[in-house]
């Protein structure tokens, strides 16, 4: 017998080989040890072969901030077809605690988990690049997640099942083993047959974590993952139905529980970040005869009302004639500091905004476009343009969804492009129903608030015209060349309106006529000054003009927007009908999930721009979620930065509010740094470009660090970059990365105007420019 520790020939090893196939218990350990170095013998051939420190290097370069790591765990939740995962930190105050998720979704079988989770470089998100059940997109970055798993802590217990399966999988990996100098394919992964934990779905549990975990890093992962989650309340469960299609996407729920010494408590979910600001949840239903009934709760003004709906003031209960088994549940939201933290304002404000109003489910299943971003099917934005009815009732105030139950299709039908229901006298009571409860809660909270909830009033008598401060101005300056006797001339005085005749010449010196020359001088250099003054507000007059043509351009733009957006949504949900369709092959469905990313990167752009349009026109100054401005900017310039192979990394703080201001210069000058540092990158004629974007709170600031690796700034220019029309940009330069200069002046314009700094800093390493903008961070106290 050949001893395969000492075996080095190819007859040895041959030798070794057949000793250890037949051996009656077959030891694989030793087969893949024979088999690797027999296959380095090979006279012909050479093989890659891997070390074992690849696993380590490969989790930390690939991920590299732990909050990604999570992030990437529930993608893939959400691309098995989860419709919940649950993650839960077990004494994470400190490095070494544990990690816990469990989801609901398909889970794996043997040959699943060998061949995907255990293979390096799996193509299986390319082949399927939908999932099997919701035909949702994939989510989560191809193979990353045993790297997130191992970049989070030292040991991996994962138990997985399928619903056809018997019994579960159990794989255990410890990931100190994986240490440089040993081959990966000799450290095996034990594998085991156990009991199954429930019907179907994964679960992780992750040991000996490697850092801390703060509740603002856990919220940041909740942040990360939340454009994956839905908002609105269940169509199935909360009212009552059931889905008609086993295939219908239910939603996806992420929730973060925090346990310490065996006390449990919620960081982060849906209802703690969303719902739980609403100031008032609404219950509607129409039961079987036709009466309708709404529920109005809110634990904020200490309300429990249940009432019958009544449409006209004259009948005690509305009937309706054709509605029956309807349900309507919704969420109310009213954006007001005293309602909600300051802090999160902005972000609910921009997922109302974003996914706001009232969906449509036809037996559990969802109608399109119902619900849509600026489908107005109740007319509640309607409503709120008109003015009538004063409370806040526009679809950007609501979160809800509205049920319905028509089995055999014979109430609501479908138009011939599916895209909606046909308006019957179904639809339109439909429409009246939920217009009705929406406007009637509305009032009622407003009224329990103490405001005014309808218009009225006397009609403003608008007032006389004036004359121009210009005219004022010259009329002075002619009076005095005119009447040199006639006028006091104290600038002030013309300016308010109280100028008035001095004494005469006469009445002075006694003279006829007479005007000491000091006197007449002294009135011509005034009347010149006035005429001065005249013609510099004339010239601020036309730039105010001008601005004023340049905001008709922004509402031009803003409507080819709005109108761009709404084409974009029917192609995105064309597609998503195109994905539901089994009978397509692969390679076609591959190209529809690149079509329908391409349409969300437009979704996304247009987005952006319509949000900057409307937060222009705003003129109330309001404490502005930093945090969330910055993590919208980032999402919707990534796709960007994409293109020009540049990648965005943010290490943001959670909570971060300045001082009033608008939101709309905080866009100004993210989007002028960013163009900045893609100038510079390209000019740099970087392979791969990196930017880099800091914000913190320091004592009484908001400091935000926006750093690239371009071709820097030199330290005779970090005055001069601020001056106009100063600029770096090359003329040989792309005609969409060439600057006039203007843009850092508006950043120190805009800065300067809240009491603010920016100036440059030298960069850290492997970078090579870095802005440093500091806001006044706002002071007072969460509500």
């Amino acid at each position: 017998m050949t001893d395969p520790k000492t075996a080095n020939t190819i007859e040895d090893l041959q030798k070794a080989l057949v000793d250890v196939l037949t051996k009656p218990q077959l030891d694989f350990a030793q087969l893949v040890d024979i088999s690797t170095r027999l296959s380095r013998l090979d006279p012909d051939y050479v093989r890659f072969a891997s070390d074992g420190g690849l696993i380590d290097r490969l989790g930390q370069e690939l991920v590299a901030r732990q909050e990604t790591a999570v992030s990437e765990l529930v993608k893939n939740a959400y691309d098995a077809d989860a419709q919940e995962v649950t993650v839960t930190f077990v004494n994470a105050e400190t490095a070494g605690g544990s990690l816990h998720l469990v989801d609901d979704g398909h889970g794996m079988n043997r040959d699943q988990l060998i061949n995907g989770f255990m293979r390096l470089a799996s193509n299986e998100k390319q082949a399927f690049p939908v999932s099997p059940l919701y035909r949702r997109a994939r989510a989560g970055r191809k193979g990353i997640g045993r790297f997130s798993t191992q970049r989070l802590g030292r040991r991996l217990e994962l138990v997985t099942q399928t619903a056809d399966a018997a019994h579960a999988w159990k794989l255990s990996i410890d990931w100190t083993k994986f240490a440089s100098g040993t081959d990966l394919h000799q450290i095996a992964t034990r594998v085991e047959m156990v009991p199954k934990e429930r019907v179907k779905g994964t679960t992780l549990n992750i040991l000996g974590l490697r850092d801390r975990w703060t509740d603002a890093q856990i919220s940041r992962v909740f942040r990360y993952v939340e454009d994956l989650l839905d908002p609105f309340p269940a169509a199935g469960p909360t009212l009552g139905f059931a889905p008609d299609r086993a295939d219908t996407d239910p939603g996806f729920k992420a929730i973060f529980l925090r346990r310490t010494n065996n006390e449990e408590r919620l960081v982060a979910s849906e209802d703690r970040m969303v719902l739980e600001h609403a100031i008032a949840k609404i219950y509607a239903e129409v039961d079987a005869d036709g009466k309708a009934w709404t529920t109005l709760v809110s634990g904020k003004l200490g309300l429990n009302e249940k009432e019958p709906l009544r449409l006209n003031d004259s009948e005690s209960q509305t009937t309706f004639r054709y509605l029956r088994n309807v349900k309507l549940d919704a969420h109310y939201f009213i954006y007001d500091n005293e309602l909600m933290p300051s802090q999160l304002k902005g972000r609910l404000q921009r997922l109302g905004n974003e996914q706001g109003g009232f969906r449509l489910y036809r037996n559990g299943f969802r109608v399109l476009p119902y619900g849509e971003r600026r489908n107005d099917w109740l007319g509640l934005d309607e409503e709120s343009r008109r003015r009538a009815v004063l409370p806040a009732v526009a679809n950007f105030n609501w979160l809800g969804a509205i049920s319905i139950v028509d089995p055999d299709h014979d109430i609501f039908f479908e138009v011939s492009s599916r895209e909606g229901l046909a308006m019957n006298d179904a639809m339109a009571e439909l429409i009246k129903f939920g217009h009705a409860v929406a406007v009637k809660c509305a009032m009622r909270i407003g009224s329990i608030r103490g405001r005014k909830t309808k218009a009225g009033g006397p009609a403003r008598t608008p007032p006389r015209a004036q004359p121009t401060t210009p005219e004022v101005l010259r009329d002075a300056a002619a009076d005095l060349r005119r009447d040199p006797h006639g006028w006091n001339t104290n600038p002030s005085s013309v300016l308010e309106g109280t100028a008035a005749p001095h004494s005469t010449p006469e009445q002075s010196t006694g003279q006829p006529g007479s005007m000491p020359t000091s006197q007449a001088s002294s009135r011509e250099v005034t009347s010149q000054l006035l005429v001065a003054a005249a013609n510099e507000i004339e010239e601020r007059d036309k730039e105010i003009e001008m601005l004023r043509v340049l905001s008709s351009l922004g509402l031009v733009v803003a409507t080819f927007t709005h109108e761009a957006r709404n084409r974009v949504m029917s192609m995105r949900d064309q597609l998503a009908i195109l994905l539901a369709d089994t009978t397509l092959p692969e390679e076609s469905l591959r190209r529809i999930v690149d079509l329908r990313a391409a349409t969300n990167d437009l979704k996304s752009y247009l987005g952006y721009f319509e949000h900057s349009l409307s937060e222009v026109q705003k003129r109330e100054l309001e404490q502005q979620d930093v945090s969330a401005l910055m993590y919208e900017f980032v999402r919707a310039f990534d796709p960007i930065s994409k293109r020009w192979n540049i990648s965005i990394e943010t290490y943001i703080d959670e909570g971060l509010t300045s001082k009033p201001m608008l939101a709309s210069e905080w866009s100004s000058i993210l989007t002028n740094l960013f163009t900045n540092s893609v100038k510079a990158i390209k000019r740099a004629e970087r392979d791969h470009g990196q930017i880099l974007i800091r914000a913190v709170r320091t004592q009484n600031w908001i400091q935000v660090d926006f750093m690239d690796n371009g071709d820097g700034i030199s330290h005779e220019n970090w005055d001069r970059i601020f001056d106009p029309f100063f600029t770096l940009s090359a003329t040989s330069l792309d005609d969409d990365l060439t600057g006039m200069g203007l843009g850092l002046k508006i950043v120190r314009d805009t800065v300067s105007s809240r009491n603010g700094q920016v100036f440059v800093i030298d960069p850290p390493e492997n970078f090579q420019a870095c802005m440093r903008v500091r806001i006044p961070a706002d002071q007072s106290p969460s509500l």
